[in-house]
């Protein structure tokens, strides 16, 4: 949450501070979808997150560069595919076989993407759980 703080006090364009607003305070990828969409009418929610994304993964508003592939891993994800299925995505787009050592490291990036807390709310699908029903189990 320090990153995306950081990062938005370094941002002055309106719908990326959205963005970044709604990283710092949605927890899952429905809700942050759904918001975008009501923000933003008539467009794809996850290509507007993509186009976002790609907007502040320039190296110096977020720690991080994404890459064309990177970016195509997240949206294959954020539409809810599977690791595997994304991969598989991937390749389609490549229009070739990947090797297993690139299957290994679309696996390993698609992990580390899922550690990372700016890209938590947009890869998780489930509501965390309330407090009251962790209590009553």
């Amino acid at each position: 949450t320090t990153q995306l703080v950081l990062a938005r006090s370094r941002v002055h364009d309106p719908e990326l501070r959205f963005f970044l607003a709604l990283l710092m305070n949605v927890p899952d990828r429905p809700r942050l979808l759904e918001l975008v969409e009501e923000r933003f009418p008539g467009s794809d929610p996850v290509d507007t997150v993509l186009r976002w994304l790609s907007a502040l993964s320039d190296g110096t508003t977020l720690e991080y560069e994404l890459g064309d592939d990177t970016l195509k891993l997240l949206g294959f994800l954020i539409r809810g595919a599977t690791p595997r299925e994304a991969g598989q995505q991937l390749a389609k787009v490549h229009q070739r076989d990947f090797s297993s050592e690139e299957i290994e490291a679309i696996e390993e990036t698609i992990s580390e993407l899922k550690k990372v807390p700016i890209f938590r709310a947009l890869l998780v699908t489930e509501k965390p759980l309330r407090i009251n029903a962790l209590l009553n189990r």
